[in-house]
């Protein structure tokens, strides 16, 4: 138990208007003092991260391989470690199982970037990622630095030669160790200490952009009244992040979604799944944050994905640290009437999303909520090609598969199957027998990773694509389907051979097609299914000019990011108003329903017929263009003011699901549909009339 005494000293500390750095020696001083705190040489396999460490953001497993390759490259110096600060874990069981999941969460986003032992009885709150990479080491990681050997970091190898390295990795250093029970009467003082030592001061190190953002989370909650210029400048006092530290307290401000500040939290645990020390830069951030994208709407959602996109550009759109993926002409063109309706569209998409992915745990909505922000973005701006999958999407295509990526993991999470480790070189850092250093086959798997099932290709087969179905202690064995003359080849190539002639590939085996596959394919087939959808739209529309209204009939109103809305131009008599699915293309004709929401609906000699909605009318530079289809804008209302009802109308050979009026309808009164109350206007069934226009 902390003395009140000694606890109000270091609250005033705090609290002074010292400097950081300056309140911090004197705080650590006291607790020396006291004795709740003391120096002890720790080994990095004892060392977890501390929840509160940069303002909760932990450690970026990127950044980690990235300092430990500078390390490598220019040698250790433990003198540069005299700043290293750790805490107890604590041991009441409810906290300490907070810190181990906080620090497992991470170790399992890095995808074996870092390690847990299961040793750790410390956190972290300086030189995390130099003591992480130490432990990356012992544990033989995988890693994407030049340091690594076939992609995993190897102990024996790196300290060969360097004496200072061998020590920090074998001995540890020293380390001002904070009791657990300082937290327990101080909760404030893990962050204030992280974000002391963290400050640019000779062998500190400078607070990053999103580090800033996360600290502010922190502090702002502090606070019932946040200055929020002030809380950014005194975080960040120093450093090239400084200069523009009050646009990003004023982004935390205005677009973090509130209590919580949960889009930030994402933000920061988004960046943890990608590319080491990638900036955003000073105009990037002040393009996001204080261009006016929507005059009724501060955008939340789609300022996130610039943000997403930027953080997750590729290799070779990275300079000298800084994103060049997308730019400040890129946030203000979204500003313009030309892209007013998809920036909406891309905002409601990404809000509707975020809701659905509630249920998922941090670093899985990080993976797959992120991918969508970063895919959307990239597709209302005409830059997929330029990101990180190098491919164009459109919206629909970026929702699709975010719920196909929703819903494989929640499978995943339903009925979690054991998965089988991948038999590939080895990735433990223990040293190589005499007797693994002369097998052929443990030299080999260290160039070409070998897993039953998998393919390959072979250097004196060219073209055929083989698949390893046996490995042995001295070969490994392979076979090839001659699909044409439906022989199969087996292939024995002895361990000596294999990382010269193999290689894995990612190209499937050929597929045989079938008989009646090519039976359906034939032109003779699909021109009878083409000619037969011709023949429904010709009808459609005959029941469209005789049956349907006209612009004498209603009235009609656009509202900008809303649609249409009609009225009657005059009174309508009772079921005088029909309204039919029509389209403008014979390619929209569809035999099998569609994944789109929006549709009509047809039978035709006992079977159905769907009808995808024509191209909208839009006011555009040179007038008006697109298709104004009065059955698929009509809106829906469950009052008592709806006035038209789904109803199937007779036509030649066509029985089509229309709309009429079930009731007289005044002049200028609005032309609606009615849904009985007891009905789920969002029960998903073609039949729906309100489902069918939702996105009118």
């Amino acid at each position: 138990m902390m003395d009140p005494a000694v606890k109000s000293e270091i609250e005033a500390i705090i609290a002074s208007s010292a400097g950081l750095l300056a309140r911090w020696q004197k705080v650590q001083q006291k607790l020396v003092e006291v004795g709740l705190a003391w120096h002890a040489i720790l080994t990095c396999d004892q060392l977890a991260v501390h929840p509160s460490n940069r303002g909760g953001s932990g450690v970026q497993p990127y950044e980690v391989h990235r300092k430990g390759e500078a390390i490598v490259a220019m040698g250790a110096d433990m003198s540069m470690l005299g700043s290293a600060v750790c805490t107890e874990l604590c041991p009441n069981i409810s906290q300490r199982d907070a810190q181990i999941s906080f620090n497992k969460k991470l170790v399992t986003a890095s995808e074996g970037l870092l390690a847990w032992t299961g040793k750790e009885r410390y956190a972290t709150l300086s030189k995390s990622h130099t003591s992480q990479f130490m432990k990356a080491i012992m544990a033989g990681c995988r890693s994407t630095s030049s340091c690594a050997i076939n992609g995993f970091l190897n102990q024996q190898s790196l300290t060969q030669g360097d004496e200072q390295l061998r020590k920090m990795i074998e001995q540890g250093w020293e380390w001002l160790v904070i009791s657990w029970s300082v937290e327990q009467e101080l909760p404030q003082l893990p962050s204030f200490a992280s974000l002391a030592m963290n400050s640019t001061n000779s062998s500190f190190e400078a607070v990053s952009e999103l580090e800033l953002a996360s600290h502010l989370t922190v502090e702002a909650s502090k606070e019932t009244e946040v200055n929020w210029d002030q809380i950014s400048t005194t975080i960040c006092s120093s450093g090239t992040v400084a200069d523009y530290a009050k646009t990003i307290g004023q982004y935390v401000k205005l677009y973090s979604g509130g209590n919580g500040f949960p889009l930030i939290h994402f933000l920061v645990t988004f960046a943890q799944t990608h590319a080491a020390s990638v900036a955003l830069g000073k105009e990037y951030w002040q393009a996001v944050t204080h261009t006016q994208l929507h005059q009724h709407s501060l955008m939340p959602f789609a300022r996130l994905s610039l943000l997403c996109a930027n953080l997750a550009a590729p290799a070779e759109k990275v300079v000298d640290g800084f994103a060049r993926l997308l730019f400040k002409g890129d946030v203000e063109r979204l500003k313009s009437k030309k892209c007013a309706g998809q920036l909406q569209e891309l905002e409601d998409l990404l809000e509707k999303c975020w809701q659905d992915s509630m249920d998922m745990e941090g670093y899985v909505k990080a993976r797959i909520f992120g991918k969508l922000c970063v895919r959307s973005c990239l597709a209302i701006l005409g830059r997929g090609k330029q990101g990180p999958e190098h491919k164009e999407l459109t919206l629909q295509q970026c929702k699709d598969l975010f719920y196909d990526n929703k819903r494989k993991n929640d499978a995943q999470r339903l009925q979690a199957e054991p998965k089988a480790e991948p038999q590939s070189a080895p990735k433990d850092n223990k040293p190589v027998t005499l007797q693994q250093s002369k097998d052929p086959m443990f030299l080999a798997e260290f160039k070409v990773a070998l897993q039953v099932g998998t393919f390959y290709v072979h250097k004196d087969y060219e073209g055929k694509v083989w698949k390893l179905v046996s490995k042995g202690a001295n070969s490994c064995e392979l076979s090839y389907q001659d699909l044409v003359t439906g022989k199969e080849s087996k292939l024995e190539i002895p361990a000596g051979d294999i990382a010269s002639k193999l290689k894995q590939t990612k190209a499937k085996a050929p597929k045989l097609v079938s008989p009646p596959v090519l039976a359906n394919a034939f032109l003779n087939v699909t021109a009878d299914q083409e000619n037969q959808k011709a023949s429904i739209y010709m009808q459609l529309l005959d029941a469209y000019e005789s049956l349907d209204t006209d612009e004498n009939f209603i009235k009609v109103i656009q509202q900008p990011g809303k649609g249409y809305t009609m009225y009657a131009a005059c009174n309508i008599q009772k079921h005088d108003l029909v309204l039919i699915p029509c389209t403008d293309q014979v390619s929209k004709i569809l035999m099998e329903k569609p994944k789109a929401k929006e549709f009509g609906c047809i039978q035709v000699k006992g079977g159905e017929v769907y009808v995808l909605p024509p191209k909208v009318l839009k006011e555009g530079e040179h007038g008006w263009e697109g298709t104004f289809c009065r059955f698929f804008v009509c809106k829906n209302t469950s009052s008592s003011q709806g006035n038209m009802q789904e109803a199937t109308i007779k036509h030649k050979e066509l029985q089509i699901k229309a709309l009429q009026n079930l009731k007289a309808i005044a002049k200028d009164e609005e032309i609606c549909i009615y849904v009985a109350p007891e009905q789920d206007p969002n029960k998903s069934h073609q039949s729906n009339p309100s489902k069918r226009r939702k996105q009118a």
